[in-house]
């Protein structure tokens, strides 16, 4: 199974989840459904890559949990 960086389009009317891999960290991307370029965060300090810490999806799921 590939690694991949799971990220949220910030166009308000569309709001696709973007699932992009890994070494497109840093670059820009384009969501599929409404064409609006995304750019891909970094990693977080130190998180290995690949581990879903750090990406806007992750860090939603952690503040809801706690």
């Amino acid at each position: 199974m590939s690694a991949a960086v799971r990220l949220i389009c910030p166009n308000l009317k569309c709001r696709a989840v973007l699932s992009v891999p890994v070494h497109a960290r840093g670059k820009n991307v384009r969501c599929r459904q409404c064409g609006m370029r995304v750019k891909v965060p970094q990693a977080a300090g130190g998180a290995p890559t690949g581990t879903g810490v750090g990406t806007p999806l992750a860090d939603a799921a952690e503040k809801k949990a706690g």
